[in-house]
C-alpha cells in the first residue's frame, strides 16, 4: 500500500523553457510524439504566437510534462496586465507521464499543474490530448475540469502484413492505387530537392478546398519544420509518367509512431487518385522503417465529414480526440467574459473571451 501522497511529496513543480535540460531528459524515458519536442513547441510559437514553454512536475517515481504556449490575455479589463492563458502547440501534444498507470501520482501531478497555474495568474488552458498516448481522457475530467470530445481520428496498425493492410482498405481506394500504379506514376521518399514542388502543390490544394487561413503556412514554415524535426520528418513525392510533380505528403516517424502531417495533390492529377498512392506508400515506408502505427487524424475541426470518410477508407481503426479545458480562476474568467459580452455554451469556442467577432 502506497503511502498517502500530498503536495509536500512534489520534488519539482514549475514552468520550464524549451532549453531546460529536464525537457529532453524527460522525453528520453517516456513514449512521445514529435508534438512533444521542445523544438516543435518553439516552431509553433513562431507561427501561432505566444512563448514556448512546458509545465514540469516531478515526484518520486513519476513526472508530468505538458508542452504549452503562454500568451497574455486580451486587454479588455483593467488590472489584467499580468494575466495569461495557455494553449497546446498545433497537433496532439497531450500531457505525458513517466508512469501513467500510477493513478495516485498522476492525479497529484495534475493537481499540481492546476494549483501552480492558478497561483501564477493563468486563467485558462486549451490542451489537445493525444488520441494514442492519452487514451483515457476521463483521468483529466475527474479533476473537475471539462474534457470535450472533438471527434474520431483514424489510425493504421502497421504490425499487420502488407497483404492485410491492402485488403482491409475500401475497394475504391484499392482500385485507385492499382490504377495509378499501372499508369506509371512513381513514388520517391526524402528527395528534399522536391520540397518547393510539394509546397506549391500544398498551397494550391489549400486554395482549392477553401482551407482556413491557419492551414496556409508560409514557405518558411516547411524549412523550419524540417529543421525542428530533423530526421524524424519525411517527404513522400509522387511523379507522373512524364516526371511532373503530381502530389506528396509530409509525415513523421518517432518512437514507432508515424503522423500524416500535411499533404497536397496537383489539380491536374486529382482524378488519378495520386493522393491515395501517397498515403498507402507512406504506410509501407513507415512500416519498413519500424513504425508500429500510422495516425491519419480526423475530419476538419473534428467533424464527421468527407475528409474523415476518406481516411476511414484506409482503416476502420479509430480513436477519440479530446481537448482538456481547465479554468484556473472562475472569477477572473467571468470578468473577461463580462468585459467581452460573451456567453458560450460548453463545447463551443474556448476560451470564450478569445472568440473572433
Amino acid at each position: 500500500m502506497k503511502a498517502h501522497l500530498d503536495q509536500h511529496k512534489l520534488q519539482s513543480c514549475t514552468f520550464i523553457e524549451s532549453s531546460d535540460p529536464r525537457w529532453k531528459c524527460f522525453l528520453k524515458s517516456t513514449p512521445h510524439d514529435f508534438y512533444h519536442l521542445p523544438s516543435y513547441t518553439m516552431l509553433s510559437a513562431k507561427y501561432d504566437g505566444g512563448s514556448p514553454m512546458a509545465f514540469y512536475a516531478e515526484t518520486q517515481g513519476n513526472a508530468l510534462l505538458v508542452p504549452l504556449l503562454i500568451r497574455p490575455v486580451p486587454n479588455v479589463v483593467s488590472g489584467t496586465e499580468e494575466w495569461t492563458d495557455l494553449a497546446s502547440p498545433y497537433g496532439y501534444p497531450g500531457p505525458l507521464f513517466y508512469d501513467p498507470e500510477d493513478t495516485e501520482t498522476t492525479a497529484l501531478l495534475l493537481r499540481a499543474f492546476l494549483n501552480y497555474a492558478a497561483d501564477h495568474n493563468v486563467i485558462t488552458a486549451y490542451i489537445r490530448l493525444h488520441p494514442l498516448l492519452n487514451p483515457q481522457p476521463e483521468v483529466f475530467g475527474e479533476l473537475g475540469r471539462v474534457v470535450i470530445p472533438q471527434g474520431d481520428t483514424v489510425y493504421v496498425d502497421l504490425s499487420e502484413s502488407e497483404e492485410i493492410l491492402y485488403s482491409t482498405m475500401r475497394r475504391d481506394h484499392r482500385a485507385d492505387i492499382k490504377k495509378v500504379s499501372k499508369l506509371g506514376f512513381t513514388v520517391h521518399f526524402d528527395d528534399w530537392s522536391r520540397l518547393n514542388d510539394f509546397v506549391g502543390v500544398y498551397h494550391s490544394t489549400m486554395q482549392r478546398v477553401s482551407a482556413a487561413s491557419f492551414y496556409c503556412f508560409p514557405e518558411s514554415y516547411f524549412c523550419d519544420l524540417r529543421e525542428a524535426l530533423g530526421d524524424r520528418l519525411h517527404l513522400c513525392s509522387v511523379s507522373s509518367p512524364d516526371g511532373e510533380y503530381a502530389g506528396g505528403g509530409i509525415f513523421s516517424l518517432i518512437n514507432g509512431i508515424s503522423q500524416g502531417h500535411l499533404a497536397g495533390t496537383a489539380e491536374k492529377y486529382l482524378r488519378h487518385g495520386t493522393a491515395k498512392l501517397v498515403t498507402y506508400s507512406e504506410f509501407l515506408w513507415a512500416k519498413s522503417a519500424g513504425s508500429r502505427v500510422f495516425h491519419l487524424g480526423g475530419g476538419v475541426q473534428g467533424r464527421s465529414d468527407s475528409l474523415l470518410y476518406y481516411k476511414t477508407g484506409f482503416s476502420k481503426l479509430t480513436s477519440h480526440f479530446c481537448s482538456w479545458r481547465p479554468i484556473f480562476s472562475e472569477d477572473k474568467y467571468k470578468r473577461l467574459l463580462d468585459a467581452t459580452s460573451v456567453a458560450c455554451p460548453v463545447g463551443s469556442f474556448f476560451p470564450a473571451y478569445r472568440r473572433p467577432e
